[in-house]
């Protein structure tokens, strides 16, 4: 070969392989993901449940928290729980300027995650909303199980029925009405007993809010989502866990002679003579004191009070009609207009099982006992008159 080629080819291979070396030193290694344990939602307060992200989003490669995203371009995991962010950058979607970049570390102690990104080239953080403590959440499409049962009042009054149910997949009243139906619930990892609705649907608008449940007594928070109607409202109160009590249940039928009263786990049955038969869950029991049952309206002392599911009549419920109707055919001849008119107009409705039982305390013949709510309805259809006698199971 020619000297001058032979010259030539040299001089284009060393021109070659000094183009390699240099693509490698370029080219930057692929960013690592985060490591399993750092990637979920995290927050700090009710506020940041309710943002466009759920809290502090952190992905394989992303950390989104409102409207702000930060991407890593470049890093390791130096642990489980730890990761060098080597070069990130930050874009808000409304800002003109360019993409900021970071470096710093991200690792979690415990269920708290620690973000410490700063400016590339300066100790200034490179975003301050992420400052802070930023504690794990569940992101769930149910009530979490601590919060589920039934709270309300003491039983110690005629309305004391009335309680807030939260239950897997709605938050409603016991005497019926709409629901609230769970979509989204976000609850801390370590604090079950509060929880943020962060989606939900109610009618035709949604409610968000939070729900604390501290020594079996919860405050339900509840406001319309943006975009409800004016005026709209949603479920909100105070109450204590329902709970069961057997000693309050009566350990065998209840018989006056006209009705059964009888308990069988968490249920119990009604039985009229003429017919009429209710089986209602038992939702709450309460003890009543002889000094408070003096005021509190019913002519039973003592005893305890069994607050009931609502319901309709299994059978029986036109023998009840039709005793109503005779009343106010009474009533209405006597020229008792107010409760001519109550008993009319409880016969053109639906008849309804009682909604609670109060069952006094034992006397030398048996047991007084009444039903609430103290309608006509339930004074016509269910004699509790005399003293009931225990049949045992």
């Amino acid at each position: 070969m020619h000297k001058g080629m032979k010259a030539r080819l040299f001089a284009l291979a060393i021109v070659w392989h000094g183009s390699a070396a240099a693509g490698c030193e370029s080219a930057p290694p692929p960013a690592a993901d985060l490591p399993a344990r750092l990637v979920g939602a995290y927050g700090q307060n009710e506020a940041h449940a309710m943002l466009a992200t759920v809290g502090l989003e952190v992905t394989a490669t992303t950390l989104k928290f409102g409207d702000v995203t930060i991407t890593i371009k470049q890093g390791a995991a130096t642990g489980p729980d730890d990761y060098r962010v080597d070069a990130a950058e930050s874009v808000w979607p409304k800002d003109s300027k360019p993409p900021k970049p970071c470096s710093g570390t991200i690792s979690r102690q415990g269920n708290v995650l620690l973000v410490k990104l700063f400016k590339t080239g300066s100790d200034t953080r490179c975003e301050s909303v992420l400052d802070g403590e930023w504690k794990a959440w569940s992101v769930l499409d149910t009530m979490p199980e601590e919060l589920r049962g039934i709270y309300g009042g003491d039983a110690r009054n005629a309305e004391a029925d009335v309680g807030v149910r939260l239950a897997e997949k709605s938050i409603g009243f016991t005497d019926g009405g709409t629901s609230v139906a769970i979509e989204q619930v976000v609850a801390w990892v370590d604090k079950p007993g509060t929880a943020f609705l962060r989606k939900s649907s109610f009618g035709d608008f949604g409610c968000t809010g939070s729900m604390t449940l501290t020594d079996d007594n919860l405050v339900l928070a509840l406001t319309p989502a943006q975009g409800a109607p004016d005026g709209a409202s949603c479920p909100n109160g105070r109450g204590s866990r329902w709970s069961i009590q057997p000693k309050h249940l009566p350990a065998g039928t209840l018989d006056n002679g006209r009705v059964t009263i009888t308990a069988s786990g968490e249920q119990i049955t009604l039985v009229d003579r003429q017919g009429q038969r209710c089986t209602q869950k038992i939702l709450h029991t309460a003890a009543r004191s002889v000094a408070g049952s003096a005021y509190d309206g019913i002519p039973v002392s003592g005893g305890a009070v069994l607050v009931l599911d609502h319901a309709s009549p299994e059978v029986g419920a036109e023998s009840c009609t039709a005793r109503l109707r005779n009343v106010a055919q009474q009533l209405c001849s006597e020229w008792n207009q107010d409760r001519c008119v109550d008993a009319t107009s409880a016969a053109e409705l639906p008849i309804a099982c009682p909604r609670q039982v109060v069952i006094g305390d034992a006397t030398a013949g048996g047991f007084k006992a009444a039903l609430l709510p103290a309608n006509i309805a339930n004074l016509t259809c269910w004699d509790m008159t005399g003293l009931f006698a225990t049949t045992p199971k």
